[in-house]
């Protein structure tokens, strides 16, 4: 069965931190931030951060070489909004990048919407249908579209709603793309198969009551449809379910993960991202597809997170020095931080069980279901920690904003080996090295603990820089 999900305030400020530290020196969350706001008077150390003292909240100006004093309350309002603008700015930055990332042989992209605008009736509702996509906020041209075109890629028109055909994607994938985004009903089958819905119904007469007589009808009308296809495309057409077992279900045409080994196109260099229920819990689909760079969801979902993660993932992706691993990894943060999944969560409590297969609703609305496969990699790429975060973002800022105006290395390349100094000396003095590990790790004396630190920033490189000279991270835009 395919399971159908059911469905600034603040503008002189730019923030660059995504961690905060307290006296204590130990760092915090951004969803650990007291809302109380700091009084009048307050002294604000002279960093792009928030700081924690004691129970306030303080922001500092980053402007100014010596501390500051805060000249009027902060409203709670505004504090809120201080921790919205913490997680846009990550992505402000822009450095110009000094390796290449391993970016898609073909710059075009095609998007797939099977259900953006295509009303699915409920079966015994009278007149009543399922949420389109695009009413849960999946807003195609906006998110995808544009933010592929402004970086160069040929773009056509999105193919939605009952355009999606068999036919339709057997034409589509004759040639090959550098990005394909795919958004259906999916459902992954017992055998580890994964199915994907078009947008062609079924139509069954409903004078047919009997559930043997529909299966019947459904069968035949399968068997003619297949028969118009090419010979090597029909063992991958079968029947898909979209609603709930309750209340009735819809069939509709679907196709199997078989179906993309049967296509001309060659996805070794693209990423392709297929925003349904489960398509990344196994593997059958990730390998029927192969291509450098697959993003998907371990477990079912909202259809209002599936929306939601659209436009963090591309607005992250589409500027240079960006991996699919960050994009990842923002999107979370943005939709924990600025959307406030975790209140989703909340309203919807829910246990996942030990086979992973039997979900919750809480399961349905938490964006670390969002996972990132590279090729040949049998493990998911992992979220970053807040000590790579730091790093990310420090970096980054320093080859963007000061490069020319600092006696250090400028390069990425170059800005991580002070970081590796500093980190084999145990010495973060003031620059890059107190920016981007002072403040995002602990100071250690032990030896064996510091390694952990350098592994760290070995797959911040890897993300920035490639590894040995060769290239680890997936991007659109630096080849």
């Amino acid at each position: 069965m395919i399971t159908f999900a059911r469905s600034f305030m603040v503008t002189c400020f730019l923030l660059f931190a995504f961690f905060l530290q307290t006296e204590a020196g130990t760092t915090r969350l951004l969803t650990d931030l007291p809302t109380t706001p700091p009084p009048v008077g307050t002294t604000v150390p002279d960093q792009h951060r928030l700081w924690v003292h004691g129970d306030y909240t303080v922001l500092a100006s980053g402007i100014s070489k010596q501390p500051v004093r805060l000249a009027q309350n902060l409203t709670p309002i505004v504090v809120s909004e201080l921790r919205k603008m913490m997680i846009m700015a990550w992505i402000m930055n822009e450095p110009v990048p000094i390796s290449h990332g391993d970016a898609p042989k073909y710059k075009n992209a095609v998007v797939i919407s099977v259900f953006h605008t295509l009303k699915v009736p409920m079966p015994r509702s009278k007149g009543k249908f399922y949420d389109t996509f695009e009413s849960n906020g999946e807003y195609l041209e906006d998110f995808i579209v544009a933010p592929l075109r402004k970086i160069g890629y040929e773009v056509p028109n999105p193919i939605i709603d009952t355009d999606v055909t068999v036919e339709k994607l057997i034409e589509v994938f004759k040639k090959s793309w550098g990005v394909v985004y795919i958004n259906s009903h999916g459902e992954l089958l017992e055998n580890g198969d994964y199915i994907i819905a078009t947008g062609e119904m079924i139509p069954v007469p409903e004078k047919l009551k009997k559930r043997e007589d529909r299966n019947t009808f459904i069968e035949n009308y399968l068997e003619k449809r297949r028969a118009s296809l090419p010979e090597n495309f029909r063992p991958y057409v079968i029947p898909g379910w979209i609603g709930e077992v309750s209340n009735g279900q819809v069939p509709f045409i679907s196709i199997r993960a078989g179906f993309f080994r049967q296509v001309g196109a060659d996805f070794s260099s693209s990423l392709v991202f297929i925003n349904g229920c489960e398509s990344a819990n196994r593997d059958y689909l990730r390998r029927a597809i192969n291509p450098r760079s697959f993003v998907g969801w371990r477990h079912e979902i909202d259809e209002r997170l599936a929306a939601d993660a659209l436009e963090p993932f591309w607005s992250c992706l589409t500027k240079t020095t960006r991996s699919d691993r960050e994009a990842m990894d923002y999107t979370l943060n943005y939709l924990f931080d600025v959307k406030k999944y975790e209140q989703f969560m909340a309203q919807h409590p829910g246990v996942i069980s030990e086979d992973g297969r039997e979900v919750r609703e809480a399961v349905y609305y938490d964006p670390r279901n969002l996972l990132v496969y590279r090729r040949n990699k049998d493990k998911s790429e992992d979220y970053l920690t807040m000590k790579q975060r730091s790093m990310l973002r420090v970096i980054r800022d320093y080859a963007a904003r000061r490069r020319g105006g600092s006696a250090e290395h400028q390069d990425m390349p170059g800005l991580i080996e002070t970081l590796r100094k500093c980190i084999n000396k145990n010495d973060y003095p003031e620059g890059v090295c107190h920016d981007a590990l002072n403040l995002g790790m602990t100071r250690v004396q032990d030896w064996e603990k510091r390694k952990d630190d350098l592994t760290q920033l070995d797959e911040v490189k890897g993300e920035l820089c490639g590894y040995g000279g060769g290239v680890a991270r997936f991007t659109l835009i630096e080849q």
